[in-house]
């Protein structure tokens, strides 16, 4: 089940030496740790690019992230939980 969070995060740490890689971010005062990217892609919202991943999180969570290139934010649009 997906839940729609639509906030923006920090971005505490990412790699840019394979492409732009999510590794550990902050939200709502927690820190969560990028275990694994399970999927990326790009998308296109006129002439700005964003950047989507689908991660899951050392605590569990699968959480699907972009990175706007327009206004250079993250954010998370939303948080998947076993049924």
């Amino acid at each position: 089940m997906a839940t729609e969070i639509l906030e923006p995060v920090e971005m505490v740490s990412w790699s840019r030496g394979a492409g732009l890689v999510p590794c550990r971010f902050r939200w709502r005062g927690r820190v969560y740790r990028v275990s694994r990217v399970n999927a990326s892609w790009e998308s296109r919202e006129g002439s700005v690019r964003r950047f989507h991943f689908m991660v899951r999180t050392s605590s569990g969570d699968t959480c699907e992230l972009h990175f706007d290139a327009g206004d250079m934010r993250w954010m998370l649009d939303c948080v998947y939980s076993d049924p």
